[in-house]
């Protein structure tokens, strides 16, 4: 199959578009600051093991997990909200999305993520990126399975299943 643009820009989203160590370190304090420095670290302890079984960070799912030692604690239903409302917009890299735009004159552009399915569409398709990316070309093409050149030697060599965010 032949791509629709002679050049296709893949663009992952962690620590290339999105600043990962400071959301990571805005949980800390806020898991330090809400349930003091033993719980934070036990959650800590929770996202590291989990991260490791999953290859990226599941912030809501470390979370369910250290519930299931603290069942009875209301502040979760805080640390919960805490996350679902996190600015990530934020957190994206100065100038992120002026090197997409620029990207976007020269190609195709295609945003990789092997990230969480929660947090990472929430922020891309809640309005930040759309405005950026003709989101409508991308779905184009994985429709007719234009990018699935590019993506199966990521795959590969990544050894992980990589996800195409998408509208």
């Amino acid at each position: 199959m032949n791509p629709t643009h002679e050049l296709v820009f893949l663009v992952d989203v962690d620590d290339t578009l999105l600043e990962n160590d400071r959301i990571q370190d805005d949980l800390k304090r806020y898991m330090d600051r809400e349930f003091g420095a033993e719980c934070r670290d036990r959650f800590w302890a929770i996202q590291e093991d989990l991260f490791k079984e999953l290859g990226y960070r599941d912030y809501l799912g470390a979370l369910q997990r250290f519930r299931v030692e603290h069942p009875y604690d209301p502040r979760l239903v805080s640390a919960t909200s805490y996350l679902l409302d996190y600015p990530f917009a934020d957190r994206l890299y100065p100038g992120a999305l002026d090197v997409l735009e620029k990207f976007r004159t020269w190609g195709q552009t295609v945003i990789l993520s092997d990230g969480d399915v929660v947090f990472q569409p929430r922020w891309f398709w809640g309005g930040l990126l759309e405005l950026r990316i003709s989101s409508d070309k991308v779905t184009e093409q994985l429709e007719d399975g234009g990018v699935d050149e590019y993506i199966k030697p990521l795959d590969n060599l990544m050894q992980t299943r990589v996800n195409v965010v998408r509208k």
